[in-house]
């Protein structure tokens, strides 16, 4: 038998005190978090089956988990860049995307570039819309990547 997802964002809302622990021993935002549950949960493509008290708390315990880790790749990303720190960098935001655009590096490259780091997709789903395989956009990533970092330096 198969849980409506509707129910189980309700319970997730009723009981989210339940989680705030967890998130925030990841100095993150709870709202930001539990907004991004719900939306997995919502978007979910495969069925949720009848979960009793117990068990839909650990599934929400393991979202919640799994949320928070993806919310701290993202920040890092941004702050990171893979090795190139670009936090404490004076150049802006619409400047590096310029500075993107502008690069003499081929098309394909500069979608990856926007792609991952502005768009915030994976691998996957940036493979999926280049039409290549995820493998591949790993490959082309790793052996640019030293271009990628002279390009915001």
């Amino acid at each position: 038998m198969t849980l409506d997802k509707d129910e189980l964002v309700d319970y997730f809302y009723k009981n989210r005190k339940l989680f705030t622990k967890s998130i925030a021993h990841y100095n993150l935002d709870p709202d930001d978090i539990v907004h991004d549950c719900v939306l997995r949960i919502l978007e979910s493509k495969t069925q949720v089956y009848e979960l009793y008290n117990g068990q839909r708390v650990n599934y929400l315990r393991r979202l919640v988990k799994n949320c928070c880790i993806t919310q701290l790749k993202r920040e890092q990303r941004y702050c990171d860049l893979n090795g190139l720190d670009i936090s404490d960098e004076e150049v802006s935001y619409p400047d590096m995307l310029n500075a993107v655009n502008n690069s003499h590096m081929s098309d394909m490259k500069k979608k990856i570039i926007l792609g991952h780091f502005w768009r915030d997709l994976t691998y996957k789903q940036l493979a999926e819309e280049m039409n290549m395989s995820d493998g591949t956009l790993k490959s082309i990533f790793c052996r640019n990547k030293e271009e990628f970092k002279v390009l915001f330096r």
